[in-house]
């Protein structure tokens, strides 16, 4: 059985397997649901072409963030908008708008959403694959103590060194020079 050599040699997450349907549902060659088969696939293309699937896969969800970081900025500044004083000037309420707020469409930035997927299937993508294997590989097991083991060593080890190195690329990507971009690193890498 296919799935089950695939749920064999990759690693997945107890849980995700209990609200999974059944594996009869994945073998049956007949689907009920495109929820099962896209898992399905999905999981064989983690086993065929790992690098390449976490690529794509942090590409999309890196473009997919970036929409819903816009949308939600956008949300607010409109919400900012339409919110006037009360009497007292003590407290702010909602009001309806005077004036018709934008889209968001009107109000996306697509070449900021393509930056985004560019560096995850390109950088985030390629180096969480290699720096998670050699995390997995180096500190063995699925309890709780190597769990809070490879936790402690990446968020200490690998995030302070690989913040930067996203935030450099994505100034860069937006077309800052080096100082700029040191500059900015300075600035805004202790509010991370």
């Amino acid at each position: 059985m296919i799935l089950d050599r695939v749920l064999a040699s990759t690693r997945v997450i107890p849980i995700c397997i209990r609200i999974l349907p059944s594996r009869r549902h994945f073998t049956s060659g007949r689907s009920p649901l495109l929820f099962t088969s896209a898992v399905a696939w999905y999981l064989k293309k983690l086993d065929t072409s790992p690098l390449i699937t976490k690529c794509i896969s942090s590409g999309i969800a890196s473009g997919a963030g970036d929409i819903a970081c816009q949308y939600i900025v956008h949300n607010s500044i409109d919400q900012n908008l339409v919110q006037q004083p009360r009497n007292n000037g003590a407290a702010l309420k909602p009001t309806v708008a005077d004036s018709q707020t934008s889209s968001f469409w009107d109000s996306f930035d697509s070449i900021r959403t393509s930056r985004f997927a560019f560096l995850g299937v390109f950088l985030v993508g390629p180096v969480c694959h290699h720096w998670y294997g050699l995390l997995m590989t180096r500190i063995t097991g699925a309890g709780l103590v190597p769990t809070i083991k490879r936790t402690f060593i990446d968020q200490l080890g690998f995030a302070p060194l690989f913040i930067p190195v996203f935030m450099s690329s994505l100034g860069f990507l937006e077309g800052r020079k080096f100082e700029d971009v040191r500059a900015a690193i300075r600035q805004e890498y202790s509010k991370i």
